[in-house]
């Protein structure tokens, strides 16, 4: 609005000077040539508002360029660094899933002298109870040699299945129902 009133103050301070010169300069031999260089100016003072405009749209336009740059910086930023945490939840979430299956191996082979020959756990991914163990689905070898009710030999395979149920369930207390166990002979 500023500069609107500057412009309107030019083109009247234009129209005061151009009476002033044709008070002045009385000889026609001139005033055409005056005229001339007066309408030069006029147009100056008429395009002055356009020419603002274009320069002012030039840094304008570079403004929000850069403005929407950065917004753009900004989230790809937010966007890398939530990949980032996703990537490092996953990586502390195998590391504590290997944890968990080298310390079954050794509870079923100090317990029971057992061989885990395959082990599959199931941990909740949520955010809530992220790495809360589910469910454990885990096979086994026999040993010939471990003694089950004062017998030596093979045991039954059913029975083994539950006593490996149990253990489990009781260390990490789990639903039985969702502890799998097979064993091989």
């Amino acid at each position: 609005m500023e500069y609107v009133k500057e412009w309107l103050n030019n083109i009247a301070m234009y129209m005061v000077l151009t009476m002033f010169i044709n008070i002045i300069i009385p000889n026609k031999a001139y005033k055409k040539y005056i005229n001339l260089i007066l309408g030069f100016v006029l147009i100056i003072i008429v395009l002055a508002p356009i020419n603002k405009l274009l320069n002012d749209s030039d840094s304008f336009l570079e403004r929000n360029i850069v403005k929407q740059k950065s917004q753009l910086d900004n989230k790809q930023f937010a966007i890398n660094q939530s990949q980032l945490e996703n990537q490092k939840k996953k990586a502390i979430l195998e590391i504590f899933k290997n944890n968990v299956k080298d310390q079954i191996e050794n509870i079923l082979f100090q317990n029971m002298e057992l061989k885990v020959l395959k082990l599959e756990l199931g941990m909740n991914d949520g955010n809530e109870n992220t790495g809360e163990l589910e469910s454990i689905k885990i096979t086994v070898s026999q040993n010939k040699n471990y003694i089950l009710n004062n017998e030596v030999g093979g045991l039954n395979k059913e029975i083994l299945e539950k006593k490996i149920k149990i253990l489990l369930k009781n260390f990490y207390c789990i639903d039985e129902n969702n502890i799998y166990v097979t064993v091989q002979v």
